[in-house]
């Protein structure tokens, strides 16, 4: 699968263009997978608080990498993961691990998912050993190697 980029055109001196990579960051792909990553680290201890999910909603609408989208469609795709979990643990959880397929062997966008779900995971001060277990998951799921081959 070859990597998908976008390209944004942003003036920065009268008459001059300056091509801007985001490698992707723009894609609906990217969004819905690191929202699908955030829900799976908010639901590793198998309970999400009201605070946690404030504190996953805050996360979420304040990612750099997601200013791309309005918060709606960020807090949509959030909610439907939400709801997901609330019927089904297992079909919630196996939904959102395919939501990371597509980054899979795009190693930007992927290990840009991985960085922000460990920034989700120390917002609160605690680190879950099952919260790991997750990130593990993440990983492999999106074709990364693991915490003791990556540089």
């Amino acid at each position: 699968m070859t990597q998908t980029r976008m390209i944004r055109r942003r003036a920065t001196l009268p008459g001059k263009l300056v091509i801007q990579e985001e490698l992707g960051f723009e894609s609906a792909e990217f969004m819905e997978a690191l929202v699908a990553a955030y829900s799976l680290v908010a639901h590793a201890d198998g309970e999400v608080s009201p605070a946690e999910r404030r504190r996953l909603m805050l996360i979420a609408r304040t990612e750099p990498r997601l200013s791309f989208f309005s918060h709606e469609e960020v807090s949509e795709e959030l909610a439907m993961h939400e709801a997901n979990y609330l019927l089904d643990i297992e079909v919630a959880m196996e939904i959102a691990l395919k939501k990371l397929d597509p980054l899979n062997g795009q190693p930007v966008q992927a290990k840009a998912v991985v960085d922000a779900c460990r920034l989700a995971i120390v917002a609160d001060g605690t680190l879950h050993p099952s919260e790991m277990r997750v990130l593990t998951m993440i990983r492999e799921r999106l074709g990364l190697p693991d915490v003791a081959g990556a540089q």
